[in-house]
């Protein structure tokens, strides 16, 4: 047998990504044009295979002429051996030919060339292996997407079919693709019970399906015959250096793969517990494999989230996201996460703006589907003064996940900074559609109204952001409306609270200096963003193109602040 596996998935596998034992190796005795016949019929690129069952027979033929042993074989055959040896050559030409006839009317007509995961479904709605849900959703998404000519959906577009019971071909219809893959887990005592179907949306048709008994330790190798089930199934093989990155990207440790899911699921509730949770599982995966080049890159991630916006101050946190990013990149520097990552530590906290670029650049050539590194790639242009094309750049992210309201949110602030209130207004209702609590899509939403002069929208906006979130930044925007708006009571109290907050946790100077624009005390704001300077606060980013900082543009000390930071003036 030239390909061996365990069960249908590894033997699909071994077909299209191992080279088979050589035939010499196998029986000396063979001819080395027989060994070549085969291989000739066992060559992957189609193009190079036999075309024509003709060919094979012309080859057979000229073998037991030419070749003395051969002919010694082939005449000891009895004629029904021959008729057998040639109907085999003649169905291995036709299967062949067969075979490439049928990819090419795929790839031609019908053709599945794009795909979302949806959120596996926790079936007993267990705690406990919730993370599992979430993760196996990420991994799929993201392993499936280093196939090539195949356009696969972000976790972020397809959560919010999280937690409901999904018609996949209405699902897959919203997400414009061609096909669906839904899941469910649950776990019986020891054992980790996972059913997977793949779905035509257009035919509402079953295309592949299977149910998986292992252990949760297991979990790795099951995904992976996931995905080479489905690359056997859409007719599509990775690449060499896909198949690298995919296996610079993983483990071979399935615990520290456990400890990974958990770092991400935590990590992506946003909260400070959660911060906690997700750099504490980061560090455990990473203990039991210090190689494992994804987890530093997740490390890197959340110490970077955890600055400014929640409770650690950027100098306790930004060093160790700088440490983890530079460490993941060190394991595998084709990782477009660890390049993203670097690129936002350079701006965000060195204020390294060529550095910056060059990192978020590089996100985009190692993956040029990847919205998160467009969206900030966008939102760099924009600080940048490269306004037309930092919009482009963070259109082409919506494009890429239209109904992630991550993306969308990011996306509608970054067209606010660029002055583009009418987009930017558009953008977040749509979000808004999508994740109607979503505080930082609230928070730009009323932003954006202020700019436009409805003051009693703004606040709505406003007070709602900061009802649903537990991070200073809308509270101190709150005040600042507030303020605007004649409320300079309300206001003086927000501020009152964030300074009796600061005092327990970090609250960014930056936050301070608006609410002291709002209250027209422009010495105390001057004071405040000099504060944030020394913390290196990533909100100084804005300085340039915040709208609300504009009355302090033509003080020298303003000036001088932008220069240090090294913004265009």
């Amino acid at each position: 047998m030239p390909f061996e596996g365990s069960s249908s998935g590894e033997i699909c596998g071994a077909i299209l990504h191992t080279t088979p034992t050589p035939v010499l190796q196998v029986n000396p005795q063979v001819p080395a044009e027989v060994e070549a016949i085969i291989n000739k019929a066992l060559e992957k690129d189609r193009e190079v295979r036999y075309q024509h069952a003709s060919d094979i027979e012309a080859d057979l033929q000229r073998l037991t002429r030419d070749n003395d042993s051969w002919r010694t074989v082939s005449s000891a055959l009895t004629r029904p051996h021959k008729r057998v040896l040639k109907r085999a050559a003649l169905g291995l030409g036709a299967l062949l030919l067969a075979a490439g006839i049928s990819l090419r009317l795929e790839r031609n007509g019908g053709a599945i060339d794009s795909i979302a995961v949806l959120p596996f479904i926790n079936v007993a709605a267990d705690p406990k292996i919730e993370y599992l849900s979430d993760g196996v959703t990420e991994s799929l998404t993201n392993s499936l997407s280093e196939l090539p000519h195949l356009t696969v959906m972000s976790r972020n577009a397809v959560l919010r079919y999280k937690g409901q019971e999904i018609d996949a071909q209405a699902a897959g219809r919203e997400l414009k693709v061609n096909a669906v893959l839904i899941g469910r887990i649950v776990q019986r005592g020891d054992a980790l019970s996972i059913n997977v179907e793949l779905v035509d949306v257009a035919k509402n048709g079953h295309i592949w399906g299977q149910e998986y008994e292992r252990s949760p330790s297991d979990l790795l190798a099951i995904q992976q015959e996931i995905v080479r089930e489905i690359s056997v199934k859409l007719g599509r093989r990775f690449t060499g250096e896909g198949e690298r990155r995919l296996a610079k990207r993983s483990t071979t440790n399935p615990e520290a793969y456990q400890y990974y899911l958990k770092g991400r699921y935590f990590t992506e509730k946003f909260t400070r517990d959660g911060i906690n949770k997700g750099i504490d599982y980061f560090h455990q995966a990473i203990k039991l494999d210090p190689n494992y080049a994804l987890a530093y890159a997740g490390l890197a991630y959340v110490y970077s989230d955890a600055s400014d916006d929640f409770f650690l101050s950027p100098q306790e946190s930004m060093p160790n996201a700088t440490t983890a990013a530079r460490k993941a990149l060190e394991l595998d520097d084709t990782l477009p996460e660890a390049h993203l990552e670097m690129g936002i530590v350079h701006y965000s906290y060195d204020f390294d703006w060529s550095g910056a670029e060059k990192e978020l650049r590089r996100s985009i050539e190692l993956d040029p589907n990847y919205a998160h590194a467009h969206e900030f790639y966008g939102w760099y242009l924009i600080l940048m003064g490269r306004t037309e094309h930092g919009i482009d750049e963070s259109k082409r992210a919506l494009e890429l996940d239209p109904l992630s309201a991550e993306t969308g949110a990011t996306v509608g602030q970054n067209f606010y900074y660029a002055h583009q209130y009418d987009l930017a207004i558009d953008t977040l209702h749509k979000t808004l559609d999508l994740a109607p609590d979503y505080w930082i899509a609230s928070m730009f939403l009323g932003l954006s109204y202020e700019r436009k002069g409805d003051l009693s929208g703004a606040l709505t906006e406003l007070e709602q952001a900061s009802a649903t979130s537990t991070v200073p930044w809308p509270s101190a925007e709150l005040g600042h409306a507030a303020a605007v708006s004649g409320e300079k009571t309300k206001s003086q109290e927000i501020l009152t609270r964030l300074k009796e907050r600061s005092k327990q946790s970090y609250v960014s100077a930056y936050n301070l200096a608006e609410i002291y624009i709002g209250l027209g005390d422009k010495e105390q704001a001057l004071a405040s963003l000099e504060q944030a300077y020394e913390d290196r606060s990533m909100l100084l980013t804005f300085l340039e193109v915040d709208p609300e900082l504009d009355s302090l543009h033509s003080d020298p000390r303003f000036m001088d602040l932008v220069r240090r930071i090294g913004l265009p003036q």
